[in-house]
């Protein structure tokens, strides 16, 4: 299920372009993915549309995906491609397995665009995530001004990596918040964000029940 809200133009003209996607299963999200990743051109019902950098693509999650037997490595892998766009799990579960070993970052998001609000909501994690430096659900922002919500997010995945895990990394100044948010695994740093320079809030309830290995076990 789709709704494309304005078509991106096929003569070349870039138009702003905004496509809310219910996604049911991994073949599909992966097909999608391709459109963030490379740009690959895709058809969508009676739309054709491609990857730009102005494209929004909400995803709603019908199902659980579960993506232990897929190579997916993340949405915007390449700066080039930065992912605009929400989650919303729709009190549905993402479980991963994704070994970027050999990767400086790892992450769901690997890279996200600063042009628009990025928020994650309702949703359960599970699995793993290995990268070399840094790994999290959403890794770094391409811009400034950058803006994310993560809301009411049910955390059991593993991260793991030589620097830092969090659930969001930023190495630049971006405003991050987290509501009603709760922690079950362990991280090497500081649970729900890793950064430097960024204003980062907390409302609701936020609780890590996981064995944090640097910071112990905390409510916030």
């Amino acid at each position: 299920n789709s709704s494309l809200y304005s078509v991106v133009e096929l003569d070349g003209v870039e138009v702003s372009s905004y496509l809310t996607v219910t996604v049911s299963d991994v073949t599909t999200f992966e097909h999608l993915s391709l459109i963030i990743n490379y740009g690959i051109p895709v058809t969508l019902g009676d739309y054709y549309t491609y990857g730009v950098s102005n494209l929004t693509i909400n995803f709603v999650l019908g199902a659980n995906l579960d993506f232990t037997s897929s190579s997916f490595k993340g949405l915007a892998i390449s700066k080039a491609f930065p992912y605009m766009g929400s989650i919303d799990g729709n009190y549905k579960e993402i479980t991963l397995a994704m070994n970027n070993a050999n990767s400086r970052l790892g992450a769901f998001i690997n890279y996200a665009s600063s042009d628009a609000a990025t928020i994650i909501k309702n949703l359960t994690l599970k699995g793993n995530i290995t990268a070399k430096y840094y790994a999290a659900f959403v890794g770094e922002f391409v811009g400034a001004n950058s803006e994310i919500e993560f809301r009411n997010i049910i955390n059991y995945m593993e991260l793991n990596a030589d620097k830092s895990t969090a659930l969001l990394i930023s190495l630049d100044s971006i405003k991050a918040t987290f509501v009603d948010c709760t922690n079950y695994a362990e991280f090497d740093s500081s649970v729900f964000f890793s950064g430097r320079g960024s204003n980062v809030y907390y409302s609701g309830v936020n609780k890590n029940y996981g064995l944090a290995r640097k910071n112990g076990n905390k409510e916030i």
